[in-house]
């Protein structure tokens, strides 16, 4: 060893400049090796999340695939159809005209519910695309497809204050004796559409509705989003779900449900969700069913300006052209516009009915609908029978 000592110094000092860097070199590698592992392990959960998300899209797939099958099955059938009328016209001496005229408007109708379920497969899609693209662009699309029942209970008020809103509607909706008796009416367009199939009332709310049809034998239940009411119904021996009502609306098999009732439902709703809900109605009606939704009447302008806003969650008055026209627009065959609930003769209109003969004429008319007209309206919009 004594002997080996200057060599052994000779070599450690020629290579003394590459060692004098070599734990610096080994702490490098180390940083590295944990960086890469770091990235490795950031793939992998990456790759965990990806799996559930690749299985939605899937599934989605699916489901459109199975729609879009459906509509072109219906679309063939169309064309068939239009080609026998079109034959036929050739011979329109021979034809009779109402009967081709009833044809045509039945043709007319099936494309129109026709192209509401297109537009349900399109926004389903964009819903598929929108929520691949990041849970915070899902979450945002599914927050804009939130019905009106729903959106009025998160408006203002949080979860732990669902009383509060409960209690609202107690007190300025009337007494429920009082709401039922409003409601009764509605018995008569329910009963002539002569099915048997389910009426779906959205919004229940108290359920009075519910009461009604319960004791009318027609087969009924109701959606909600507000826990407390739906099992104040549900105690109440009611059938009342906690649910989105569109959502609901989409998933029902087409031609199953005898009505869709909303009774102060449709102010609550932005016009997209108010647009999804009539086209989701009126694929679920069967045929000659009716979509009913009363509103406040906001041509009265006390109502429109002034007691509208008693309840925070209103969105904004719906005046009854426009309402009766996005029902038309939509594809229902038949609409009416029912004006309801005028207020009692008030010490004011008695006073403005003795000033007649010194007003223009036609003006008492207006000033009187305007301040003392119907309070409410209900549009009763009516899917076309089956050809």
């Amino acid at each position: 060893g004594a002997r080996a000592r200057p060599v052994k110094k000779v070599l450690l000092d020629g290579l003394r400049p590459v060692t004098s860097y070599q734990r610096v070199f080994n702490s490098r590698v180390l940083e590295a090796l944990g960086t890469i592992a770091g990235l490795v392990r950031a793939q992998g959960s990456e790759l965990h999340t990806l799996e559930p998300r690749l299985n939605r899209m899937n599934a989605a797939i699916a489901t459109i695939d199975v729609a879009i099958d459906e509509v072109s099955e219906q679309v063939r059938d169309l064309e068939d159809r239009f080609a026998a009328v079109e034959a036929v016209s050739e011979g329109a001496d021979r034809l009779d005209p109402m009967g081709r005229r009833i044809e045509l408007q039945s043709l007319l109708s099936r494309i129109q519910v026709l192209e509401a379920k297109i537009g349900r497969v399109r926004r389903s899609a964009e819903s598929s695309a929108a929520a691949d693209d990041g849970a915070g662009a899902g979450a945002a699309r599914v927050a804009e497809n939130t019905t009106a029942a729903m959106r009025a209970i998160d408006v203002g008020f949080d979860s732990d204050d669902a009383r509060l809103y409960a209690d609202l509607e107690d007190t300025f909706r009337g007494s429920r004796a009082d709401v039922r008796a409003l409601l009764e009416p509605y018995v008569v367009d329910v009963e002539a559409i002569g099915s048997t199939a389910t009426v779906i009332d959205i919004g229940c709310g108290r359920g009075e509705w519910l009461e009604i049809l319960r004791d009318h034998d027609v087969p009924a239940y109701g959606l909600d989003l507000n826990p407390l009411t739906v099992a104040d119904c549900t105690e109440r021996g009611l059938d009342a779900r906690e649910g989105d009502a569109v959502a609901h609306l989409r998933d029902l098999p087409d031609d199953s449900v005898a009505a869709v009732t909303g009774f102060h439902i449709a102010e609550h709703l932005p016009l997209r969700d108010l647009l999804d809900l009539i086209e989701a109605a009126l694929v679920a009606l069967v045929p000659g069913g009716v979509l009913i939704l009363e509103t406040p009447n906001c041509t009265n302008l006390t109502v429109g300006a002034s007691s509208f806003y008693l309840d925070p969650t209103h969105v904004k008055p719906l005046h009854p052209q426009l309402l009766e026209f996005l029902c038309r627009q939509r594809g229902f065959d038949a609409v009416e516009v029912r004006y309801l609930h005028p207020r009692k003769a008030t010490q004011s209109e008695r006073t403005l009915a003795t000033q007649r003969g010194s007003l223009p004429p036609g003006m008492l008319e207006e000033i009187n609908w305007a301040l003392f007209g119907p309070m409410d309206y209900a549009v009763i919009a009516t899917k076309a029978e089956a050809g």
